[in-house]
């Protein structure tokens, strides 16, 4: 369907472009013994092909954006107002997206047609360029500037529509949203240059029927590039640096708490409640269990408290081998406590106990 409207669009203006008799052909000769051709008789014959090649491309291009127009098809409302512009959310989300494609969509057709159509009223000789002056036949003067208007109005209602909208996903403050800056510099500046872009329409159309076309059409380009440069690119910065750099946090507060707000309603969490929890300010420790028995019999035999870890115990059990040994009398018994003891004096006990009675 895209296809067949550039189709139909560019090969409406080639058609416009080359109604009725040519003044004065530009003939091309290829070489002497080649006979001249008429440029302006070949742009004719090819103008159907032409079109239905850029009426692919195009197609092929739009093609891309299906899921944008299919959403749009089944929009459906948020009930839920931004603080900035009062619109439903789902303008953002459904229509803003296909309201930028087709602006753009306009805007490409109207480029490639002026871009086909100037060529063209050359080779015809409607467009004549001279050193000193540009001639333009009023006929030739009327269609381009109809097609050099289009654009200045399609780049008007995207501002207006389209780029002010987009403010809500700009990034130049903290966060992501409308930042101070952009709703007290960008946004006055987006308005002024779509009023501009309108302005240099008129006078591009003016122009065009005052067979001045060319002079005009300089004057409405430059004119609407100063604005936009001087009110969206110089203006903007200036305020950021020293108007709301100095107090950032007190110009961004409420801009932060609306961000907050959208994003606690997002995220279904707005309707919690929050308060304070009282509760006695002395708070008792409760008591930690013991890490041991308050009685333990060590590797050695004998019970005592001890504090020690349970492994270090038994590691000086190891050592010490028995010290039950020495109260026994015979000899055998005490030979084999004294060669425990002298295995036990290169590894410390932690047995005090133990210590003293192979001592003995």
């Amino acid at each position: 369907m895209a296809g067949a409207v550039g189709s139909a669009v560019l090969y409406l203006n080639l058609s416009i472009a080359q109604r009725g008799v040519v003044p004065e052909p530009v003939m091309v000769r290829m070489g002497e013994a080649v006979a001249p051709v008429d440029v302006a008789g070949a742009t004719r014959r090819l103008r159907l092909p032409i079109s239905i090649l850029f009426g692919i491309v195009f197609g092929l291009g739009v093609s891309a954006t299906w899921q944008v127009l299919l959403q749009w098809l089944h929009r459906t409302p948020f009930d839920v107002a931004d603080p900035v512009f009062s619109r439903d959310i789902g303008y953002y989300v459904f229509s803003l997206p296909a309201l930028s494609v087709a602006l753009g969509m306009i805007r490409t057709l109207a480029f490639v047609s002026l871009l086909a159509t100037v060529p063209t009223y050359f080779f015809r000789g409607d467009v004549v360029v001279s050193p000193r002056r540009l001639r333009i036949e009023p006929s030739a003067g009327v269609h381009l500037a109809i097609l050099l208007a289009v654009p200045f109005v399609v780049t008007a209602l995207r501002l207006w529509f389209v780029d002010s909208a987009e403010l809500l996903y700009s990034t130049t403050g903290p966060l992501v949203g409308a930042s101070y800056t952009d709703l007290h510099a960008t946004l006055p500046a987006i308005r002024v240059s779509a009023i501009a872009a309108l302005a240099a329409a008129v006078v591009v159309l003016v122009g065009g029927a005052r067979r001045m076309l060319g002079w005009y059409g300089v004057l409405a380009v430059g004119g609407y590039v100063s604005v936009a440069i001087l009110g969206r690119g110089i203006v903007p910065a200036i305020m950021q640096k020293f108007v709301v750099a100095p107090t950032e946090l007190t110009r961004e507060t409420p801009y932060l708490e609306r961000h907050i707000a959208a994003t606690r309603r997002a995220w279904g969490i707005d309707s919690v409640q929050s308060r304070d929890l009282e509760g006695s300010r002395r708070s008792r420790s409760p008591r930690c269990a013991p890490t041991r028995p308050p009685s333990r019999t060590c590797g050695c035999g004998i019970a005592r408290r001890c504090c020690a870890p349970l492994g270090s115990c038994r590691r000086s059990a190891r050592t010490t081998t028995s010290c039950r040994s020495t109260t026994i009398g015979t000899g055998s018994m005490a030979s084999t406590a004294r060669s425990s003891s002298r295995r036990a004096s290169s590894t410390p006990s932690r047995c005090p106990r133990a210590r003293s009675s192979t001592s003995t």
